[in-house]
């Protein structure tokens, strides 16, 4: 079969090559000669119809289908074809009314369920579009399309795990797939599965060389890594295969800067920004180029004229409000950033569950009991070489692990997913072992087992670093875990004022993670819950966990990175603590526009102040009311 779509919107067909077969397929195997005796029209004028199809001339196409119809209403063939070719006109409307015709003529018609459901998907009536992938799915089982529309429809009401079954079912139906391999790339970049997501984007640009799109992908996810180069090489790449992909200008553009050349990003971004004023990936990135251009009221203007003119996609329209927060921030204009910053967290509704997080801690802190601790077995290995910083997102903990990683013997993990990965493997084993009480109910084979993969992994990516970083500030959760297969590791725990931390928690756009993070109370909520495991952990682990200050990292820097070192073992190196002094003078990575205007300390420390009246429903959220 062959894929048509249009403009890079949903799919409304897949055509088979010949009309007989068509004809076959359609009715569910149905004798033609049924379907002939209501034909008044030749067969040779069905097949002019589907020559239009099939070279592109969709208007004639769509003129003879009516008229075939019109001259035989029960047409089921007709009528689909006449859906899929006003579908593919951006006619949604006229393809819902025809291809309902043909479902009525022939029920089990699966292809035309499928386009039914696009068409109700395109006019945003997710509920039906996924009621009619089901049925088309019930029919046709192996259907590959309708399990990524199913993804696509998983995605938009927040199920992010349906979601990525959906695609990872499409492509296990058809692996050369390529739109279902980079919607499950997108969704596991959003979910900060950043490894994986990479492993899609590189099999489908193998797959598809000149795919313009797999290109820019694979640079995205290259400049979440924040592998700059790779980023820049992917994003001239996509423009050569594709030189009308402004988005990859604006890829460009973030790789320069996060190389640090800002003057650079800012002559590649002047270069197109004037000729295509509305087009949201330049003005989005233009936005964050206000420290180095000072034109804060002319970026300020385009995501205003965006968000009134423009017809966004979500992301783009909730990514526009949380820079216009930050333009506005920077410029001391807090009620106008505020205001911003919550129409960007409003535009996808919060969906995170306050009972199913109390839950998981409480959950937590019954398996990891002290006598259930003492009593489970360790991995054998003696390794040093783990250190763990956790804390909550903005915390400090990244800026702690760019400190580290300035270190001769230091190597950066990034933000390792593998911890949470074993974790959840680990918890799968002890479901099934008798009694299943927990983590702590794993054997001393299983937890060296469990130890060596992550050990073998950290020896891949820094073979000769005696120390590496895992900055995966979640792993607060996994410390148990971490105490059994880890006896020696190191683990730093950074924290900053509460306000502070979840404030700079809800001014993020953190995508399609972080669910917690787009209401203010859920936030205070969350933050007294990982408190809580915190102190657990504190209770009731042999493992040192150094507790390290924010406030104390940023206004005095090298005698906490003195105090870190030591206790990681290590001795302090003037290439590290040169890197240190930088803290206050300029921004460690260009990801915001406030922090690029003013040094660390002053924007981080009581920065909850300007917006103390806005804060009440945290405050009594971190209260416990």
């Amino acid at each position: 079969m062959t894929q048509m779509e249009f403009k890079g919107r949903p799919r409304v067909a897949e055509h088979v090559k010949d009309i007989s077969l068509l004809d076959k397929e359609s009715r569910g195997g149905a004798d033609p000669a049924l379907m002939s005796k209501h034909n008044v029209l030749t067969r040779a004028k069905k097949k002019h119809a589907f020559l239009c199809v099939q070279t592109q001339r969709l208007p004639e196409a769509r003129v003879l289908y009516q008229t075939i119809c019109e001259r035989d209403p029960q047409d089921s063939n007709a009528w689909f074809m006449l859906g899929t070719v006003c579908g593919r006109l951006g006619d949604v409307t006229a393809a819902e009314v025809a291809l309902r015709a043909a479902l009525n003529l022939s029920p089990g018609f699966p292809q035309a369920q499928l386009n039914l459901g696009h068409a109700l998907e395109l006019q945003g009536r997710y509920a039906e579009a996924e009621d009619y992938y089901r049925r088309a799915l019930s029919h046709k089982p192996d259907l590959s399309d309708a399990h990524e529309s199913l993804g696509r429809v998983c995605q938009h009401r927040g199920d992010s795990h349906g979601a990525l079954r959906h695609y990872q079912h499409a492509l296990q139906l058809n692996p050369t797939r390529i739109s279902a391999r980079l919607a499950a790339g997108r969704l596991l970049q959003r979910m900060g599965r950043l490894e994986q997501a990479l492993a899609h984007f590189e099999h489908a640009l193998s797959a598809a060389p000149a795919d313009a799109n797999a290109a820019y992908a694979l640079g995205g996810v290259y400049l979440d890594l924040g592998r700059a180069d790779e980023a820049l090489r992917y994003a001239r790449l996509a423009q050569q295969l594709k030189p009308e992909l402004l988005a990859a200008v604006a890829l460009e553009t973030s790789a320069l800067l996060c190389k640090g050349d800002a003057a650079a990003a800012l002559r590649r971004l002047s270069s197109v920004l004037d000729h295509h004023k509305t087009v949201p990936e330049l003005a989005l990135i233009y936005a964050r180029l206000c420290d180095c251009s000072g034109d804060f009221g002319g970026a300020a203007r385009r995501l205003e004229t965006l968000l009134s003119e423009v017809e966004l996609t979500e992301p783009q329209r909730e990514l526009a409000h949380f820079r216009l927060g930050e333009i506005y921030e920077a410029q001391a204009q807090y009620q106008r950033a505020f205001q911003h910053f919550e129409q960007g967290n409003k535009i996808k509704p919060a969906r995170f569950d306050r009972a199913r997080w109390a839950r998981r801690i409480d959950g937590i802190v019954e398996s990891f009991s002290a006598g259930a601790i003492a009593r489970a077995p360790r991995a054998g290995n003696c390794s040093e070489r783990p250190v763990f910083v956790v804390g909550m997102p903005h915390s400090g903990v990244n800026l702690l692990a760019q400190i580290l990683g300035a270190h001769p013997e230091v190597a950066g993990a990034g933000e390792n997913q593998l911890m949470a990965e074993l974790a959840l493997e680990c918890e799968m084993s002890c479901a099934s072992m008798p009694g299943g009480e927990g983590l702590t109910q794993l054997n001393r084979q299983q937890c060296d087992d469990f130890a060596r993969r992550y050990l073998d992994k950290l020896e891949r990516a820094a073979p000769v670093a005696r120390r590496v970083v895992d900055a995966m500030a979640d792993n607060f959760l996994h410390l148990g875990l971490i105490a059994l297969l880890f006896p020696l590791a190191h683990v730093i725990h950074c924290v900053r004022d509460p306000l502070d931390t979840c404030l700079s928690c809800y001014f993020q756009d953190f995508g399609g993670s972080h669910d917690y993070a787009r209401d203010l109370a859920d936030l205070g909520f969350y933050y007294r819950h990982y408190q809580r495991v915190m102190l657990h952990w504190k209770r009731v682990l042999d493992l040192p966990i150094l507790e390290v200050s924010y406030e104390d990292l940023v206004n005095k820097p090298e005698q906490v990175t003195r105090e870190v070192l030591k206790f990681c073992g290590l001795k302090p190196d003037p290439r590290g603590l040169s890197f240190v002094g930088k803290i206050n003078q300029e921004p460690l990575t260009p990801t915001r526009v406030a922090p690029a205007r003013v040094p660390v300390s002053q924007y981080g420390i009581g920065h909850w102040k300007h917006y103390e009246e806005h804060l009440d429903a945290l405050r009594r959220a971190l209260a416990g009311e």
